[in-house]
């Protein structure tokens, strides 16, 4: 149960710093419920962007479906492509950090 907790606390992470879940600003009990819809609804949409390309980009992360989406949207291809070498630079820093972790615990 520790491990499931673990994946509902990402998930609410990626919510509040990505999607804008906290960052609400209303002043009535229905609109919250709306402003709350609208980012689940995203994170959903998201999730299933990473599981679609889980196995082209294994470190896929919210935050790299987002900022992917936000470049499509303005339509620079340019843009576009500095936003995915970006990500493969992020993904390339989050496996250098795995490896050392696994590499320094080896020794324990």
């Amino acid at each position: 149960m520790q491990v499931q907790r673990h994946w509902v606390e990402r998930a609410f992470e990626d919510g509040k710093g990505e999607l804008g879940m906290a960052d609400y600003q209303v002043r009535k009990h229905n609109a919250w419920y709306h402003h709350q819809a609208l980012v689940m609804l995203a994170m959903q949409y998201l999730n299933k962007k990473k599981t679609e390309l889980k196995q082209a980009v294994p470190l896929l992360s919210v935050r790299d479906v987002r900022l992917n989406i936000i470049a499509a949207l303005k339509e620079q291809g340019a843009e576009m492509e500095k936003e995915i070498n970006q990500m493969f630079e992020r993904h390339q820093h989050r496996i250098n950090d795995i490896n050392r972790h696994y590499a320094d615990n080896e020794h324990l």
